[in-house]
């Protein structure tokens, strides 16, 4: 059983999250290439271990994903696809990992062909530096050309259009246009977070949110982006959580994963739900909190989440782990899935 890290050791697990742009000084990846990633399970809640219900969500299994890939790491953000089988996620140093997704009596069991490569501009050169690789968030967007990849930068905020293909994500076609106001955000608070909406009253719209507050009192500040029209809406911060990740699920409501830190508690994770017909112009959203993680459970630096009906026609909720490249042991590539109830 995995048990949880002593106070100080979560101090320096703070500050990597901090001086996570060491690795970004390291030279970017040039091409796609395969690797070999390493999966162990392991269990949600480590006082016990057998426990499968937490409210809504059922246990359907972890895995903790490593890699001797010196660029494997980092991710922000991610989907899946294929009725789960297929995984997309974004580091924030500019790369991408793309695997299917093996499953053993309907729980992860691990990837199978996984394999890497860079994110690139129109021009299809490396995106290089920090300020232009801070990937957050994916999305998939849709229109009769096909599906693409929307990605959300912070520090250079953007939300770009990626061209997708088998081998993985290609350069980026356009890029989105933003209310002036997300410029005015602190380079390191941008655009944590993407979902497209898929409701008769926003489908195709985008949903995007700010890290932290930046707007009304003790509410994060966000956008819905239509074309080149947008509209602001706020959601209510509570206990001084951050936004790392959104997710529309198949009824049209949106799943918003939140992280929070501080010395005396360590990280903590939380999952809100928010009601599709809440999402409109100048709203002060609010949401169900369907669970909240302490480090009693396995999480880690909790950034990516994506929600997917599988074959059996049941909505699997798959978060992932930035682990800020720490090859200490201190932070950890998590992989998981629950399903909603």
């Amino acid at each position: 059983m995995q048990t949880s890290l002593p106070a100080f050791l979560i101090a320096v697990l703070f500050s990597s999250l901090l001086s996570s742009d060491a690795d970004s000084r390291s030279r970017p990846l040039q091409k796609n290439i395969d690797i070999k990633v390493h999966a162990k399970n392991f269990s949600f809640d480590q006082v016990n271990p057998n426990k499968k219900h937490f409210g809504r969500l059922t246990w359907r299994g972890g895995l903790v994903l490593s890699s001797k890939q010196k660029k494997f790491g980092g991710y922000s953000g991610l989907v899946l696809t294929n009725k789960g089988k297929k995984l997309i996620a974004i580091s924030d140093q500019g790369t991408w990992l793309q695997a299917s997704v093996r499953y053993k009596n309907g729980a992860l069991s691990g990837l199978k062909q996984p394999h890497i490569g860079p994110l690139r501009k129109k021009s299809g050169k490396v995106l290089r530096r920090k300020k232009n690789s801070d990937a957050e968030d994916i999305a998939l967007w849709r229109n009769k050309k096909g599906v693409y990849a929307l990605i959300s930068f912070e520090r250079k905020h953007r939300i770009g259009r990626f061209s997708m293909s088998s081998d993985g994500l290609s350069k980026a076609f356009s890029y989105m246009k933003l209310p002036r106001s997300v410029f005015k955000t602190t380079k390191n608070k941008g655009l944590e977070s993407l979902t497209v909406l898929t409701d008769k009253n926003n489908k195709g719209t985008v949903l995007t949110f700010l890290e932290r507050h930046h707007g009304k009192k003790n509410m994060h500040r966000g956008w819905l982006i239509r074309g080149k029209k947008s509209w602001p809406l706020y959601l209510k911060s509570h206990n001084d959580f951050m936004i790392t990740g959104m997710t529309t699920l198949a009824n049209g409501n949106v799943l918003v994963l939140e992280r929070y830190f501080s010395y005396f508690a360590g990280v903590q994770m939380r999952i809100r739900e928010i009601k599709a017909e809440k999402l409109r112009k100048n709203a002060i959203l609010d949401g169900e909190i369907l669970i909240t993680a302490t480090m009693r459970y396995n999480i880690d630096n909790m950034e990516g989440i994506s929600a997917h009906t599988n074959a059996r026609g049941e909505q699997i909720i798959t978060l992932m782990s930035d682990d800020n490249f720490n090859k200490s042991g201190l932070q950890r590539t998590l992989l998981m899935q629950f399903k909603l109830d």
